[in-house]
């Protein structure tokens, strides 16, 4: 999966570049932006694939499922066979969750596909919000749940159902009664594993012939969290000055040089973070920023940073990594003195990222 990110960072990136190329008023800039778009799909699925190996970083924000689920029933409403009847029964006032809306969106995607499918003659497939308060007692969720308020999602069909065999397997991953070529196996266990590291809980219940039922339950917010606001997309800023970019992936580190240059910047680029000291040395004096790459053979971006705090320090430094690291980088990352971006990102990203960087004070 982080290989995988890799190269569309190379994608995402070398769309962005055309897009400043083009011009505005350039009749291929639709076509561009598909192909950013189905990338961008492809970067959210990986980025899916790396939180449920539990090398993604997980956002935490004020979700509101009813607002979810009208999102995910516009989508498929735009792609479901018309034999598939969508119903939806959602609780006003629904108490909002914490978490990553994109996530919970994934999840209930997932969970959705997976109705249709168990549909092939047509059905229905219902969709539920509820605010719920567990209790301590006998019930099955007084065993499974802390005492408290939760929110139900669930999502019902009137499909095939499944076998007590078949359930007791459908959270592995790679596990699928599709037929080749058809599923990878991993949806469900996505939705575990997601489920899961948003202290939610997951119930099955089905019957041969008779449909599905999947109920997740999420912890509701004691207090709201405030979503960080999105940022509009803007014109590249241009700079000016060295950059040392180290960077092992050859399409990533080609894209960004490329991306660096034509924001005006002169860039050293190397494969190998050895090469990183002695560049400094030797160019001290010229250079306004050094990114690096977490993930290197040999020493890590994190191990050449503190090389450079070590010696040099007021040299602005940006650091960038296909997922969100873990332990003693992730602690680091998080703390003010270091800048983070995390792969793929566009032309503005970057150009935004390094203005901040390069015009704000030494540290």
């Amino acid at each position: 999966a982080h290989d995988f990110n890799n190269l569309l960072g190379g994608i995402i990136g070398f769309t962005s570049l055309m897009r400043m190329r083009l011009g505005k008023d350039s009749p291929l800039q639709s076509t561009v932006d598909g192909i950013e778009k189905s990338a961008r799909r492809a970067a959210a699925l990986t980025e899916q694939l790396l939180g449920f190996t539990r090398a993604g970083g997980r956002k935490v924000e004020s979700v509101d499922l009813n607002a979810i689920v009208d999102s995910v029933i516009e989508l498929i409403g735009r792609t479901f066979q018309q034999h598939i009847t969508v119903e939806k029964s959602l609780q006003p006032g629904l108490w909002t969750i914490e978490g990553d809306s994109a996530q919970f969106e994934h999840c209930l995607l997932n969970l959705c596909i997976n109705a249709r499918d168990a549909m092939p003659e047509g059905g229905t497939l219902t969709i539920t919000t509820a605010n719920v308060t567990v209790k301590r007692d006998g019930s099955k969720l007084g065993r499974v749940l802390q005492p408290g308020p939760y929110v139900l999602l669930e999502v019902a069909d009137t499909g095939v159902g499944m076998t007590p065999d078949i359930k007791s397997h459908i959270f592995e991953p790679f596990f699928s009664t599709k037929p080749k070529g058809k599923g990878t196996g991993l949806g469900l266990a996505m939705v575990y594993g997601i489920v899961k590291a948003y202290n939610g809980y997951i119930n099955v219940e089905s019957e041969v012939d008779r449909g599905s039922v999947f109920s997740l339950y999420f912890p509701a917010a004691s207090e709201p969290v405030i979503a960080e606001p999105r940022r509009e997309e803007r014109e590249p800023e241009q700079g000016s000055g060295m950059i040392i970019l180290a960077d092992d992936e050859d399409v990533m580190r080609e894209v960004t040089k490329e991306i660096l240059e034509a924001l005006g910047y002169s860039v050293i680029d190397t494969p190998d973070g050895n090469d990183v000291m002695p560049l400094l040395e030797k160019h001290a004096d010229r250079v306004s920023c050094i990114i690096l790459d977490v993930l290197m053979p040999g020493i890590s971006g994190i191990e050449i940073y503190k090389q450079i705090r070590d010696t040099y320090k007021n040299v602005k430094v940006l650091i960038t990594s296909g997922y969100y690291p873990e332990g003693e980088a992730r602690e680091l990352i998080e703390s003010e003195d270091v800048v983070f971006l995390q792969k793929p990102f566009t032309v503005e990203q970057l150009s935004r990222v390094l203005a901040d960087i390069i015009g704000a004070e030494p540290r």
